[in-house]
């Protein structure tokens, strides 16, 4: 699974997700460690996220797959986790 953060802002953060294929995983939980604040990806792979003061990573998970947690920086450079 692979994760692209395209921007992080003061009030949200938004990427993809996608496969080994570059194929996007539709219905992906996205979510801020230790909260309950968080979304799915829709049919493009893509997520967007109010940002939350005290929580700095994110939480990617689908069945199928390794859970991955991502820790998000103040940045307007995009993040590719595989």
């Amino acid at each position: 699974m692979f994760v692209s953060i395209a921007s992080v802002r003061a009030d949200e953060v938004k990427g993809h997700v996608l496969d080994d294929s570059n194929q996007p995983i539709i219905g992906a939980n996205v979510y801020w460690e230790g909260t309950q604040q968080g979304t799915t990806t829709d049919v493009d792979g893509a997520f967007k996220l109010d940002t939350r003061e005290n929580a700095h990573n994110l939480v990617v998970s689908y069945i199928g797959y390794t859970t991955v947690v991502i820790p998000v920086t103040d940045t307007k450079e995009p993040l590719v986790i595989n």
